[in-house]
């Protein structure tokens, strides 16, 4: 092998090994977002994106063709019965 062969040789295994060394940095830091670091990442998105809020139905009253009521706003109330002794008691 002639000695520009050589150093062909020599800087493709440089640019590999450099290359390697970019992949197997990335595959640590995708090991550390997902396994080391995620349940602060789950808590940070369950504040972002779970929240509950109530919103409220304002609807009008319904007339038919002459003018006669076929539906109107009314309150209506939901009771619901947990039955379960472990349950937390919301107030």
């Amino acid at each position: 092998m002639s000695v520009q062969g050589k150093k062909i040789n020599r800087r493709s295994q440089f640019a590999g090994a450099i290359f390697l060394l970019l992949f197997f940095g990335i595959v640590y830091r995708f090991y550390v977002i997902q396994v080391v670091d995620a349940s602060i990442y789950e808590e940070a998105t369950g504040k972002l994106y779970n929240r509950e809020a109530t919103l409220s139905a304002k609807r009008g009253t319904i007339f038919d063709r002459n003018g006669e009521t076929l539906a109107k706003e009314a309150s209506s109330y939901t009771a619901v019965a947990i039955l379960s002794k472990k349950a937390p008691v919301r107030r």
